[in-house]
């Protein structure tokens, strides 16, 4: 007979690479998405702080004689 073609198939080593590469970019991934939002609110508490202080500095001025 010649030549079969036999079936190739994915051994443990890799299946194991495969599942480490994804779980790995499932991880970074998460941890990007949190890191984004905990960014997101630190900058809009700090812009809140500042609009409150400038409000209040315009409202003192203008109840001043």
């Amino acid at each position: 007979m010649s030549q079969e073609r036999k079936r190739r198939r994915i051994g443990l080593e890799m299946k194991l690479n495969i599942l480490l590469i994804v779980s790995i970019i499932l991880i970074s991934a998460g941890l990007v998405l949190i890191t984004y939002r905990v960014y997101c609110r630190k900058v809009d508490s700090i812009y809140l702080e500042q609009v409150e202080r400038t409000a209040s500095a315009t409202a003192e001025q203008g109840s001043l004689p």
